[in-house]
């Protein structure tokens, strides 16, 4: 049991590296509304889950409190690369925030550290070169 648990905690890490489209990025803003309620709601659940946690009163809603973690734990890991696109940093970094130390420490950086000038269109709606190419043809088909 514990190693299907750890077994699906580390796929909540590495599976978010790879389907994050390099191009989506997270503002820190975003990132705190994100990870804070999220992390929140761990410590609550790790709380239920102590020996006179009201999580451990049956061995379903253990199991639930772990099904939650895991979800957690991807979608914190999702966040974090995308900040992490935002940052210009490697992906792979996301693959230390499990280690203790060194995770809290990242995920603080990641949460007060500015982004870069760059801003995707995809985000923040700033309009690309192409994209105005695209709306100045627009207009003048429309024009004609």
């Amino acid at each position: 049991m514990l190693f299907a648990f750890i077994g699906m905690v580390v796929l909540a890490v590495i599976v978010p590296i790879f389907i994050t489209n390099k191009e989506t990025i997270l503002n820190r803003g975003d990132y705190a509304l994100r990870i804070l309620p999220s992390v929140l709601v761990f410590i609550l659940i790790d709380q239920g889950l102590q020996p006179r946690g009201f999580l451990a009163s049956s061995l379903s809603m253990a199991y639930f409190g772990l099904a939650v973690i895991v979800l957690l734990v991807f979608f914190s890991s999702r966040w974090s690369v995308m900040r992490m696109n935002h940052l210009g940093w490697s992906r792979g970094m996301a693959l230390t925030l499990p280690i203790p130390l060194v995770g809290t420490i990242i995920s603080l950086i990641l949460l007060f550290k500015p982004g870069k000038e760059q801003q995707s269109s995809r985000r923040t709606g700033t309009v690309g070169e192409e994209n105005k190419r695209k709306v100045e043809e627009m207009r003048q088909r429309i024009a004609q």
